[in-house]
């Protein structure tokens, strides 16, 4: 077997690792053979995040659209068309910046809570008051609200809970952006490229 084929690669770059890492929690490890760490990560990510949301509710994860209006400005600007960003009132877009490394859900989830739970009044995002709705236009009714916004204690601890699951799974990509594939056998092969010991004779001097 040529020797090629039996060295790990310590300093290589794993870009599909990371993607896979970045969509699903652990399936990076998983994907590079290490399939009880990818594992331990998903729980530990997935736990956090949902923890955090169990906390202080949809109010946990909110950008104040920041990645939003910055993403749709550079599409603007790149085709050359006017940008006008949505204008929020409340939300955490510095919490923000560490819950996104927790991948599609963490957009999926402030996506629906900016366009789905919050009002549109007069063109200014915010959450509803306890005795507001949400009509056909996102505007505020008389009603229940659809969400209302975590306070005190628990609106901190479950933001600070989905802040982590992100800083966790930050930790994980740069550990899985750089690992060793596995290959089975390697370490047996390995060995093999020491001298054998002398086989043992039968007999001896007479």
């Amino acid at each position: 077997m040529p020797a090629d084929d039996l060295e790990l690669d310590h300093d290589r770059f794993q870009p599909v690792a990371l993607g896979l890492g970045f969509l699903i929690p652990g399936l990076g490890h998983a994907f590079m053979g290490y399939t009880a760490r990818g594992a331990c990560i998903f729980t530990s990510v997935a736990g956090l995040f949902v923890g955090g949301l169990a906390i202080a509710g949809i109010d946990a994860v909110d950008s104040s659209l920041a990645v939003h209006n910055f993403a749709t400005g550079l599409y603007a600007k790149a085709t050359g068309q006017q940008h006008k960003p949505i204008q929020v009132q409340d939300g955490d877009a510095v919490w923000f910046l560490g819950t996104m490394f927790v991948g599609p859900a963490a957009f999926a989830v402030d996506y629906a809570h900016q366009f789905q739970f919050k009002v549109n009044d007069n063109g200014v995002l915010r959450s509803a008051k306890p005795t507001e709705a949400r009509d056909a236009d996102g505007k505020p009714v008389p009603g229940i609200a659809p969400n209302v916004r975590a306070l005190g204690r628990s609106g901190e601890i479950g933001t600070l809970c989905c802040t982590l699951a992100g800083m966790v799974n930050l930790i994980a990509l740069i550990d899985v952006a750089y690992s060793r594939r596995r290959r089975p056998g390697a370490a047996a092969s390995t060995d093999s490229s020491q001298p054998a010991a002398p086989a043992a004779t039968n007999g001896g001097a007479a």
